[in-house]
């Protein structure tokens, strides 16, 4: 499993990618918009526990932009959102790929594709692992 900030990283330059990536980053069974989120927000609690002393406010501020544009498109009666089949394409997904875009410049890192997601195992309904062992 990677390190607080080395997940967040991941997580910001999986949410600033086209949605077209956003899909390939996790297995086809899961719920990519869902994971993107979740991921993004465990690895922001335990990056902001050990290192955020050392990020400056407008660090803190794109970051603090990000999650909670996030936490605003949660909640009931936002399938369109979060499990629609063309949900990445939602206009309010294009703003979270704004937000993680400028996260990224404001601590310089890189926004690169990310490669898959592979500090989980998840198992589908058939039992199909991903990653494959």
């Amino acid at each position: 499993m990677p390190g607080a900030l080395e997940g967040l990283i991941w997580s910001v330059r999986a949410l600033s990618q086209p949605s077209s990536v956003q899909k390939g980053l996790f297995p086809a069974f899961s719920v990519p918009a869902d994971e993107l989120a979740l991921t993004f927000e465990e690895f922001l609690k335990s990056a902001e526990a050990l290192h955020a002393m050392e990020w400056t406010d407008g660090q803190r501020r794109a970051l603090g932009a990000l999650d909670e544009k996030l936490e605003a498109m949660s909640g009931p009666g936002k399938d369109e959102i979060w499990i629609a089949r063309d949900c990445l394409t939602h206009p309010q997904w294009a703003e979270v790929r704004s937000l993680a875009q400028k996260v990224l410049l404001a601590f310089n890192w890189p926004s690169a594709e990310p490669a898959s997601f592979s500090c989980a195992q998840y198992i589908s309904e058939s039992g199909e692992l991903w990653p494959p062992l």
